[in-house]
Formats: C-alpha cells, structure tokens, sequence
C-alpha cells in the first residue's frame, strides 16, 4: 500500500512537471497528434502526444517512428523552428523529406535520454496546406516523445530558452554551486580527519552533485559500457557513503552493520563489472534489481539520523533529516522516471533534493561552528575574568606586604 501511494505521488507531480514543460507559448502551433510504428514499413497505430512508451508496452530498448502533419493556412516567410520538449538523444528529424537534425551514432554513449531540444527551420522547407513531419527515435527505458510545437523562430527560441532555464540550466548550475561546496568540506576533511562525518557528506555531495550534472548531456565522451557501469558505481558509492554519514554521527553504534555496507557495496561493484562484459541489457536487469535493495539499505541510515535528533534536539539536526528524506524520497521517484515507469514529460528529481540536502548539512556545520566561536567566546570572558580576579588578588596581597614592611620598620626603630 505505501509504495502504491508513493508511486501515486510521484506520478502526479511527474504530470504537474509535465503539465508546466508541454504549454504551448503564444504564436505556436501545438502538434499532439502521430502516427507511430516500430518498423517503418509498419503497422501504424494513431498516438497521442505526449507519448509514453511504457504505457503501451513498447518494447523497450528499441527503435520508434513517428509521422506527423500540421496545415499551415500561408507559406511563412520568416525563419521558423520546431521545439520539442523531449526528445530522446538518439533521433533523427525529416520536416517535408528534408533531414534538419540528426543525432546518431551514440549506441557506445550510454543510454539516450529525453532532452529539450529546438530546430530552426528555413523558410522553403515549410509551404502552406500539409506539411509533413517524420521523427526517428532510440528510445532506452524512458521511450517517447512530447507534443511538437511550431512556430516563427522568436516565439519558439523564446519559449525553448524558458524551457531549458528551467528544467535543465537552473539544476545543472545547482548542483555545480554544491559540488564546489561538497569540495570544500573535502578539503577541509582532509586537513581535520577526525571530522569523519564532514568528509562522509562532503564526498556524497560531490559525487552525487557530478552525476546530477551528468544528467542533462546528451552524450558522453566516455564509451557506452564504461559511462554506464561508472554511473552504476556512482549509486553505489553514494548509498555506502550516506550510511558512513549516518554511522559517523553515532561513534561505535552498528559496527557491523559498517562492515555489511562495505562487503555489499564491493560484491555489488563486482557484479555490476561482471554484467557490463556479458552486455548493456546485463547491467540493465542488475540496476532493476539492486537499486530497490540501495532505497531499503538507507532506512537503517535515516533511523540513525532520526535517533540523533531525537537525542540531541534541534532544528538544523531535524532540517537536516528531512532532507535526507527527501533525497531519498527523489531517489525513489528516479529510479521509477529511469525505468520508463513514468510520464516521458517527467524530469529528474534528485538534482534538486541534493543541493537542499547540502544546504541543511551547511546550515548545521554553521551551527556548530557557531557553537563553538560561542564556547571560545565564554572561555575567554572567563579567562580574563580569572587574570583580573588574581591580579587583584597579587595587587592586594603586595599592599599587605608594604603595610607588614612599614609596620615592621617603624617597630624596630622605635628603641633606637
């Protein structure tokens, strides 16, 4: 029942994001109807945008077609463009026969992804009466395609650019501000090792922060198996670091429970290494096997935070455990967006949750360290309070010694 309503939950904010990413903006011409085949030589089935793979049991990974048509009542004499919402990295585009856009050859790049993307169309390409539109696409795990929208160049750059501030430039720069944070709690790690639980968090932050970012590239420079198998070691390592932060904030608890996350992420590592050689669709099946093992291996780490607070009370402590509830409620949403499971218009969760995590983990270590300059502060006043009280002290017991000096001279010359 709980992870039903989970699911339910993700869905329907993955349909608000979507709702938000697929208005069409003033000027467009929205195209939400398509007729989409696996084999071009067909059968066409009617479709309507946006599409989701998953929904209509698409064989998954695969290739898909769609055609479409939009009617234009006049020839436009200005540039024009073609915006897409989502659109899988691996895809070629045909406006009337013409191919305006292609990206191809990225089989050993990793799987594809859907991204924003905006074609510019050159005025002779479009005519009035019935244009025609064919897309190819590879479709990984989150297969599909968004609604189209046509339209002159400004009004669809404009829209594209709304777009792409949104959902891909404001978490890509995010999550780079909180690996240049993660980096510094690192360094500062390394300079004060004992501080375990500093440089716990400040590697997941990077680690995870770098993956976020990885996120919205098209392609990766990296061959398809390594990029793949690197990002598997990532959630990994993440998962293994989160329980070493919960179990540096409790010195001595669960030591074998320490020893169970580390023989476990090894074995994990190792499987994943085997299953990258005997193939993509190997490393593929042991993600949808393991990553729900990774959501139930964190509980035991959020119980440790939540037994933390619930010792020693206080609000950056609980800000920080909600946080980390909510990375995990995002890694969660993620795993089920990975999998095709939700709306194609959907979009990545965790490279918001993060840098909020991190921004609740820096707002305890300001505590702390406020803390402690308030400790120093208090130490000090106490010092000096201490020099004065036995300055005093020295200062009255030297006018004690005059006085005894003075009456004792004055004593003895008093037979003389």
């Amino acid at each position: 029942m709980g992870r039903r309503l989970l699911r339910a939950l993700c869905l329907g904010l993955a349909l608000l994001a979507g709702a938000l990413a697929a208005r069409a903006a003033p000027g467009e011409l929205a195209i939400t109807q398509a007729q989409f085949a696996t084999d071009p030589a067909g059968p066409w089935q009617s479709v309507a945008l946006p599409d989701t793979w998953h929904e209509r049991q698409v064989p998954r990974p695969g290739p898909g077609h769609y055609r479409l048509s939009v009617s234009l009542p006049d020839t436009p004499t200005g540039p024009w463009a073609l915006r897409l919402p989502r659109l899988s990295s691996r895809h070629a585009v045909h406006v009337n026969g013409t191919l305006v856009h292609e990206r191809r050859g990225l089989a050993d790049s990793g799987q594809p992804r859907p991204l924003p993307l905006l074609v510019p169309l050159a005025a002779p390409l479009l005519a009035a009466g019935e244009n025609r539109i064919e897309i190819t696409i590879v479709g990984g795990p989150r297969g599909g395609l968004s609604p189209l929208y046509l339209g002159p160049l400004d009004a669809v750059e404009s829209a594209h650019a709304q777009l792409r501030r949104r959902e891909v430039d404001a978490p890509r720069a995010l999550n780079l501000a909180a690996a240049g944070a993660s980096l510094f709690a690192v360094m500062l790690w390394v300079r004060r090792r004992s501080e375990v639980a500093l440089g716990c968090f400040g590697l997941l932050g990077l680690l995870a922060s770098l993956r976020n970012v990885a996120y919205y590239d098209a392609g990766s420079a990296l061959p398809g198996p390594l990029a793949n198998l690197l990002f598997y070691v990532s959630q990994l390592a993440g998962a293994w670091l989160f329980g070493q932060f919960a179990l540096a904030l409790w010195p001595g608890r669960w030591p074998r429970w320490r020893r169970v996350l580390t023989v476990g992420a090894l074995l994990a590592i190792a499987a994943g290494a085997v299953a990258t050689l005997a193939g993509p669709a190997a490393l593929d099946r042991m993600r949808v096997l393991l990553y729900p093992l990774i959501f139930i291996a964190a509980l035991p780490s959020l119980w440790l935070i939540g037994d933390r607070v619930r010792h020693f009370r206080g609000t950056e402590l609980l800000a920080l455990l909600a946080a980390m509830l909510g990375v995990v409620v995002a890694g969660v949403h993620d795993y089920f967006f990975q999998q095709g499971a939700l709306d194609v218009m959907g979009q990545w969760w965790s490279p918001w949750a993060m840098p909020v995590a991190l921004a609740a983990f820096g707002a305890l270590m300001m505590a702390r360290v406020a803390h402690a300059m308030t400790e120093v502060e208090q130490l000090n006043r106490s010092l000096e309070q201490r020099v004065a009280e036995r300055t005093q002290a020295l200062s009255d017991a030297n006018a004690a010694k005059s006085r005894f000096l003075a009456a004792a001279s004055h004593d003895l010359r008093q037979p003389v």
